[in-house]
């Protein structure tokens, strides 16, 4: 997010930001998400940063032309949100602005499976029986 201080024209003209926001989500930023934070091949970050520099360049941000509009917008990690949707009374998180199915997509979560009772039942089945197996290990160990 790229926040800037008003000018003194601005605040006495009350000339406020007519432009979409860009908005990013970044599934992975390149390092490990652990206390050792390993560099990492996975990196969304890059991506981000390449699509908001063309945007921040783009003069007419609220006609965006090709092939910059098809670059920026086919991406399903990116939106750019009307300025008006952002209010102070409004959540800024912008995850709320991608529905499930479009954060399935892009990895922010994982699909629901829906199991009958009876796939449910084998399933804790195998998992008794799996934990079994470990008891019977354990055994061997003593």
């Amino acid at each position: 997010m790229t926040i800037r201080k008003k000018t003194e024209n601005e605040i006495e003209n009350n000339i406020v930001q007519d432009y979409p926001v860009f908005t990013y989500i970044a599934g992975s930023i390149g390092e490990t998400l652990d206390v050792y934070r390993f560099d990492s091949e996975e990196n969304d970050l890059k991506q981000a940063v390449i699509k908001y520099n063309y945007y921040r360049q783009f003069q007419d941000k609220n006609n965006l032309q090709e092939p910059i509009k098809s670059f920026l917008l086919d991406d399903s990690r990116l939106k750019l949100l009307p300025i008006e949707e952002l209010d102070s009374k409004k959540s800024w998180i912008i995850e709320n602005w991608w529905s499930e199915e479009e954060k399935i997509a892009i990895g922010l979560k994982k699909e629901k499976q829906v199991v009958s009772i009876d796939e449910f039942q084998a399933m804790i089945d195998d998992m008794i029986s799996l934990m079994q197996d470990f008891k019977e290990e354990l055994e061997w160990l003593k």
